[in-house]
């Protein structure tokens, strides 16, 4: 059997089936299937074949399978799409946390403790997060490993300080007096 033809019949029985495992969060939600979809060979023209490392995705989550609200989706791309995501708005732009820690390089723990600990959202997801991150202090620019270096200051303390939000001359306190 093609995975294609299981696709199908695993969303047919998630939205039909009451002893689908999964019945309770599509059928028993409400989610069904299109009529056209009814029909496999309907729904393989439609959909056409599943890329490689990729499932069957609505992008709306409250609506059913049609059409015009699926998708072939990654794992990453499904993520995002859930229902119970973190949305963050900054600079006119909706992401979920995960998201903005890609475009950060981050993880989105990093983020979460910023905001946590009075971070705007602007400033969460803007200041470079990692070994590269500058900071200017008295003229003079550093990577946060290089200033951890030469001061002789903990690097996990100057990251620790840095993801805070402190100024240049709290971050490095005590090794300039």
């Amino acid at each position: 059997m093609s995975n294609l033809h299981n696709t199908w019949k695993s969303m047919m029985a998630r939205c039909y089936n009451e002893n689908h495992m999964y019945y309770s969060y599509y059928g028993g939600k409400g989610i069904t299937v299109c009529d056209e979809w009814h029909d496999f060979d309907t729904f393989c023209k439609d959909m056409g074949e599943r890329p490689e490392g990729c499932s069957l995705d609505r992008i709306d989550g409250d609506l059913g399978y049609c059409l015009s609200n699926c998708r072939w989706a990654t794992a990453k791309e499904q993520a995002n799409n859930r229902s119970n995501n973190t949305i963050l708005e900054a600079f006119g732009q909706s992401k979920t946390l995960s998201q903005w820690a890609d475009e950060l390089e981050c993880s989105s723990e990093v983020l979460s403790q910023r905001i946590r600990n009075g971070w705007s959202v602007e400033d969460a997801v803007s200041r470079p997060v990692g070994k590269n991150k500058a900071l200017t202090f008295k003229g003079m620019t550093r990577n946060l490993n290089q200033w951890a270096k030469e001061t002789g200051i903990a690097y996990t303390t100057i990251v620790s300080r840095y993801n805070r939000g402190l100024a240049a001359h709290d971050i490095l306190k005590g090794a300039y007096a």
